[in-house]
């Protein structure tokens, strides 16, 4: 087995498991076994809220065979009935890190 088919096993068999850190989740309406990692997201980026407008963001990590195609920045994403706008979106080695982005009215 080489490298790629090794990584590529690692995926499906180990880090996407739902006893270890793969949740379901629905995007662009199809379920999708995603990992949602916020606690990376906030180590990278001030989260403070303006006069009521508040910006919810969401870190998630998936398999790029299983979306039906790349997320694209600006685009829009639909994460749990969410609309959300894609603000990154990394490849390495077969998974995907996407970070979405939401602006929504309310109080603190």
């Amino acid at each position: 087995m080489n490298l790629r088919e090794q990584d590529a096993r690692n995926l499906r068999e180990v880090i996407f498991r739902e006893r270890e850190l793969g949740e379901w989740h629905r995007i662009d309406g199809r379920r999708v076994k995603v990992i949602v990692d916020n606690d990376a997201l906030r180590s990278r980026q001030d989260l403070g809220g303006v006069a009521g407008l508040h910006t919810g963001n969401l870190l998630y990590f998936a398999r790029a065979s299983d979306l039906p195609k790349r997320p694209e920045p600006g685009s829009i994403q639909k994460f749990d009935g969410r609309n959300m706008r894609v603000v990154t979106c990394n490849e390495d080695v077969g998974m995907l890190e996407v970070t979405l982005s939401q602006m929504r009215q309310g109080g603190l």
